[in-house]
């Protein structure tokens, strides 16, 4: 289990048991994926998207001749919040803004030609509008040398982490 880094200090998810989940992969063929956060599986492993989304994520790569490790894979939030669940709660808006210096840490290491943030919480995070399902597929740009954004859904769990909605 990886610590906390010390930019964890004075966010709400710091209390959190369970360690720190940095990004992983190369990015070698210019995309991050963006979930949403830790769940218990990624939090014991230490590495994002190895619970039952991997699983799905893994077997639709190997299926197209792909790599996980061409790709470059972070969460939102890198602390895996209790009960597996983010979206809608009291701490949400908190624990996103405090770990925001860790996703543009992410995002500059990366450098991406795409990002895909998977599912609402991580498209709001983006800069996006609330509401995945109406955005999901259409391509954006914050900026005119930015990343390309194309939004899509994460729907394996039917609530907390790893819901669309």
């Amino acid at each position: 289990m990886t610590p906390k880094p010390p930019s964890c200090v004075g966010c709400v998810g710091h209390a959190w048991p369970g360690g720190f989940v940095p990004h992983a992969g190369t990015g070698r063929n210019g995309v991050l994926l963006i979930c949403e956060a830790p769940g218990e599986r990624e939090a014991e492993a230490g590495i994002p998207l190895v619970g039952r989304a991997g699983k799905m994520f893994n077997d639709m790569l190997q299926r197209g001749g792909m790599t996980r490790d061409d790709f470059g894979i972070a969460n939102v939030i890198d602390c895996r919040p209790p009960n597996n669940k983010l979206s809608g709660m009291w701490y949400e808006g908190r624990v996103i803004e405090h770990c925001r210096a860790n996703l543009d840490h992410t995002i500059a290491h990366f450098r991406p030609r795409v990002l895909v943030p998977c599912g609402d919480v991580a498209n709001r995070a983006l800069g996006g509008q609330p509401g995945i399902l109406g955005q999901r597929g259409y391509v954006r740009r914050d900026s005119v040398d930015g990343p390309w954004i194309l939004p899509t859904i994460q729907r394996i769990a039917s609530s907390g982490v790893g819901s669309s909605e």
